[in-house]
């Protein structure tokens, strides 16, 4: 699996354009000149070929818009804003049927479907999902959509094959203020961007910030996926995450995103009975100002097997605090002794109050460490924290002490201990967008 983008397929030529407008006038055939009033309705005509255009303004949703017609290879069904319009599906007056339905519901909600593009539509305040694609949903591309204020994830994927995410915007996920049933000190379910027991999936130019749990987490039996180049920050738990439940998790790279201001960086676990995840790679990412360690072997939940975890050329600047609720946090963190065939390779750990990476004592037959540099020796030489044992690594896959110079490492990349402009310097990718970034090949 490699970093670069998997080309986006052609949509085809549209067999029919169908028109949407809010302050359209009921009983409308979906014509330019009398657009239907309702997403839903124009969706009852929908199919392979069709393109749905929604005309800016604010749909109130009091029920579930649920897409279940599907498009056809060469002829996808497209569901797209109006160029330069932004077209609203407020769930504000969504009120699921019973208190679990929410668990099941979205504002938008794509069942069982194939060959289906939803492309720069907002949705707002659900007390359930923003987006959610589930039942076998087959080849689905959600591009460039905002998800504001949810209580359970802004865009959720669930049990289908060939997903891509890219391009949205999540923000005010997973937030109580959305709850409308049960207790208000429960937490609120599954995480901002939630990847479940996907085949072949794409996760890639998010921007996910202000949330009140993880980021992104790739969960379940999820497979064969790539999560890179998103953007997340200022979430109260992990950035990126990554978590076996129900059998195996496998195959799953997550590669050149930026975590910024999260509890932890990015963890590794599995938490579900009788589950596993293998050959998990983390590459090229940037972590920046955790309060937890820039990476975890995460042993909360269960403690399962992770067989075959790659750990390379990421860049932990400013992560762990001395006196976290979890004990002392740093860098690396290898917490758990059940990983095995991890290597932690060529990593760079800047500003780390406590150590740059930690493990648990008798771990060398299972990890192997190498290239790593930090620019300060560890001042937290044993944690005995909430999540068991580790000591500071001293061997010589950790090199002290670099200074605020540039170095190339032997893959050629550059990178930079100490710059301002470090973020927009790392690895061999640029910013091009003026509001945040967004990371792309030169």
């Amino acid at each position: 699996m490699t970093v670069a983008s998997l080309v986006l397929l052609a949509v085809g030529i549209p067999a029919m354009t169908l028109h949407v407008d809010p302050n359209a006038a009921p009983n409308g055939d979906g014509s330019p000149g009398k657009p239907f009033a309702s997403l839903s309705a124009a969706l009852e005509r929908a199919g392979p070929g069709v393109r749905i255009e929604l005309a800016g303004g604010t749909y109130p949703v009091s029920e579930p818009v649920v897409v279940k017609r599907s498009g056809a290879v060469g002829a996808w069904l497209v569901i797209v804003a109006k160029p330069g319009q932004k077209p609203v599906l407020d769930g504000t007056h969504f009120e699921p049927s019973e208190p679990g339905a929410w668990l099941e519901s979205a504002v938008l909600d794509l069942r069982g479907v194939s060959w289906v593009r939803v492309e720069g539509l907002s949705v707002y305040r659900s007390p359930a999902a923003g987006i959610k694609v589930q039942e076998g949903c087959d080849r689905v591309d959600l591009v460039g959509n905002t998800v504001d204020t949810t209580f359970g994830p802004g865009i959720a994927l669930w049990n289908s094959t060939k997903v891509r995410v890219l391009g949205n915007t999540i923000t005010r996920a997973n937030t109580q203020d959305r709850r409308l049933f049960g207790d208000h000190l429960r937490e609120a379910p599954h995480e901002a961007l939630s990847v479940a027991g996907i085949a072949g999936f794409e996760v890639a130019y998010n921007h996910v910030h202000h949330c009140t749990k993880e980021g992104i987490d790739v969960k379940e039996v999820s497979r064969e996926g790539i999560v890179h180049h998103n953007w997340v920050h200022d979430v109260d738990r992990q950035g990126l995450y990554v978590d076996a439940w129900f059998g195996e998790l496998r195959d799953v790279e997550m590669a050149s995103n930026l975590v910024q201001d999260a509890e932890w960086g990015m963890v590794l676990s599995a938490e579900g009975k009788d589950s596993v995840a293998r050959r998990i790679a983390f590459r090229d990412n940037v972590v920046e100002r955790t309060r937890g360690s820039g990476f975890f072997f995460g042993t909360w939940g269960g403690d399962g097997p992770r067989e075959g975890v790659t750990l390379e050329c990421n860049t932990f600047r400013q992560t762990g605090q001395p006196k976290h609720w979890a004990g002392a946090t740093g860098g690396i963190d290898l917490r758990s002794a059940k990983p095995t065939q991890v290597v932690v390779k060529d990593n760079l750990i800047v500003g780390a109050p406590t150590y740059a990476i930690a493990w648990p004592a008798g771990r060398e037959a299972h990890v192997t460490i190498e290239g790593n540099v930090a620019d300060r020796e560890p001042t937290v030489l044993r944690n005995e924290g909430l999540y068991g044992t580790v000591v500071a690594y001293s061997g010589p896959g950790l090199r002290v002490g670099t200074g605020g110079g540039a170095r190339t490492e032997r893959n050629g990349r550059l990178r930079r201990v100490a710059s301002p402009d470090w973020t927009r310097e790392f690895l061999p990718y640029r910013v091009v967008a003026g509001h945040y970034p967004i990371l792309v090949r030169p």
